[in-house]
């Protein structure tokens, strides 16, 4: 009996890196062959800060993408998040704030981390984007360790 669920456990563990070892190769592009991420988008996301009103975001947005539209989407209270039709096939939506005065801005999330979704609207696939920016103390540690 022991014998064999060493052997199931074995199955097992071999059967999920294979999953595994496929799935990383299949997250660096989306089902369409092209990168998940265009790379017109890719250059302006740095240029995304928090407190950036939906004018400012659409302003950095425009260089690749002239027809860009942000609008409100789901929304619960203060907080949600503004979508920005960047084209045909690309929108973004940006996790921002109500600010007390009545402006809607970019906000951070969690830790002090900007979130963003991609989404790919033929192939149906999102991609999550969430910056994250740590201190050089913490660096160092990861470094060392």
């Amino acid at each position: 009996m022991k014998n064999t669920i060493c052997k199931l456990s074995l199955i097992l563990f071999l059967l999920g890196g294979g999953v595994l070892t496929r799935a990383s190769t299949v997250s660096e592009q989306n089902a369409t062959g092209g990168p998940l991420i265009p790379s017109a988008l890719n250059g302006l996301l740095p240029g995304i800060h928090p407190g950036m009103t939906i004018p400012e975001v659409e302003s950095v947005l425009a260089a690749a993408y002239p027809k860009v539209a942000g609008r409100m989407s789901d929304w619960d209270g203060m907080t949600g998040y503004i979508d920005y039709r960047l084209d045909d096939r690309y929108s973004l939506s940006v996790a921002s704030i109500n600010r007390a005065d009545g402006k809607k801005v970019v906000q951070v999330v969690g830790g002090g981390d900007m979130l963003f979704y991609i989404y790919d609207w033929p192939s149906k696939n999102r991609i999550e984007v969430q910056q994250y920016v740590w201190d050089e103390k913490q660096s160092k540690k990861a470094v060392t360790k």
